[in-house]
């Protein structure tokens, strides 16, 4: 238990903070993102996960779509393949990098994790 709350918290500190399970959004997003970002964070929270939108990184190397603290894992929703080229080439420093397409149908959320 305390090696998880250590992991939890040293995760925390790679980001500015946000509130944990609040869908923040911005305008610029198109519905369709916005939606699967609403999907994807609903899905989490019924899985009992606590997760971060928009969660900008300290080091100003961009921003995470969800951010999952406790296993250090970013997922972007991806609009377009530009999209996706583009968070191939992120340097988040994160464990791992997740990608849904808008279009994407999910059935269970721990397996694209």
């Amino acid at each position: 238990m305390i090696k998880y709350d250590l992991t939890y918290k040293k995760n925390l500190n790679k980001i500015e903070f946000n509130k944990r399970n609040v869908i923040n959004f911005s305008t610029a997003e198109s519905i369709r993102h916005f939606n699967k970002k609403c999907e994807v964070c609903y899905l989490l929270r019924k899985s009992g996960l606590e997760f971060i939108t928009e969660a900008r990184l300290k080091t100003g190397l961009g921003r995470i779509d969800i951010y999952l603290p406790i296993y250090d894992i970013a997922i972007e929703i991806i609009d377009s393949e530009k999209e996706l080229k583009e968070y191939k080439t992120a340097n988040y420093n994160v464990k791992k990098i997740v990608s849904i397409y808008s279009d994407e149908i999910i059935y269970d959320i721990n397996k694209k994790l």
